[in-house]
């Protein structure tokens, strides 16, 4: 198992000013798991069914997560203090948010799969951390949402997640999360809807944080390090793997990551000062200078990102957190020219 412990590097932010970061029954998991990583089949969970009748908000300080399938608009998913998984419907800001159930420790991470051979006509999946640390998720079908089920592995964080379909007959699912080493691990969900065996793929995240996953030219994960800077690891076409590099800046909250302009990454943060920053680390958008910028806002968990149109990089793109009433907040628009922060 290859781990290494991440520099401590501080980069100035906007005027050479450094960014810090800011402060920070439905059913029970059956087995508890000692291996750093292991492997896990999908194991049916039992489950008496979401115990909830009245929607939930978040839970203090979880970071949301969204999904988008590209012609509709997002999807928010966050966890209540029970660990219960809910989902809002954003193209129905006043419908009531529903119960998917499970009990995660942390929050929940949304992807939608793109129609493939894994699923023909697409769907959205949700991944978490559950109360024995092993990875469980569920996703929607024809009927509704499956049984959330097991994947293995000894999580100590809550899990990122991307997809991606190469044509109608290739498809895959990337999950990533921290591990019991500290390091990053991800397992792949392939054509054969097969579960690949869990591997790492290094680093030293800062306990406490998560990883954030987007596919653009290539692979691309957001984390924090054990210096506190935000670190990303890049999977590009023709490399042998992952490599690390550090944005700088200064944060103890899960980061965000999207690809809001045609293979353009970036990678965003809360601060020290509560407020959200971004960072271009790969090529740039037209008057984006380099460096870490300030969106401002005053948030109370981590940040998470998607562009809105994920086959139209132009469309408008969607950062979601908590603000101090613990409800959801978001800025939307097409990049960079978001709006204010506003109530989804």
């Amino acid at each position: 198992m290859r781990t290494f412990r991440l520099p401590r590097i501080e980069v100035a932010g906007p005027a050479n000013r450094t960014i810090r970061p800011g402060k920070k029954r439905a059913w029970r998991l059956a087995v508890m798991l000692t291996a750093v990583v292991g492997g896990g089949s999908l194991l049916t969970l039992s489950s008496a069914g979401p115990a909830a009748a009245q929607p939930a908000g978040p839970a203090p300080g979880v970071t949301v997560s969204a999904a988008v399938n590209g012609t509709h608009a997002p999807r928010l998913f966050y966890a209540s203090s029970t660990g219960q998984v809910w989902m809002r419907d954003l193209a129905n800001p006043a419908g009531n948010p529903v119960n998917l159930g499970g009990r995660l420790l942390g929050g929940p991470a949304a992807v939608w799969i793109p129609p493939g051979q894994l699923f023909s006509a697409g769907t959205y999946a949700v991944f978490g951390r559950g109360t024995n640390s092993a990875l469980w998720w569920t996703y929607q079908t024809a009927s509704g949402w499956s049984k959330w089920a097991s994947l293995g592995g000894t999580l100590t964080s809550g899990p990122a997640a991307s997809a991606r379909s190469f044509d109608r007959s290739s498809s895959m699912v990337f999950v990533y999360a921290r591990g019991a080493d500290g390091a990053l691990w991800m397992r792949t969900f392939h054509n054969a809807r097969i579960w690949a065996p869990w591997v790492s793929d290094g680093g030293r995240l800062l306990p406490g944080t998560g990883p954030a996953a987007v596919i653009g030219d290539g692979e691309f994960v957001a984390a924090v390090g054990t210096d506190r800077a935000i670190w990303v690891a890049m999977n590009l076409p023709g490399s042998p793997g992952f490599a690390w590099r550090s944005l700088g800046g200064r944060t103890t909250a899960t980061p965000g990551i999207a690809t809001p302009v045609t293979d353009t990454v970036v990678a965003f943060a809360r601060g020290t000062d509560n407020a959200a920053w971004y960072n271009e680390f790969w090529r740039h958008a037209t008057y984006v200078k380099t460096g870490w910028h300030s969106l401002g806002g005053r948030l109370t968990s981590g940040t998470s990102a998607i562009p809105t149109m994920v086959n139209t990089p132009q469309g408008p793109v969607y950062l979601f957190a908590l603000g101090t009433d613990n409800q959801p907040l978001m800025r939307t628009g097409t990049w960079p020219a978001l709006q204010g922060w506003t109530r989804p």
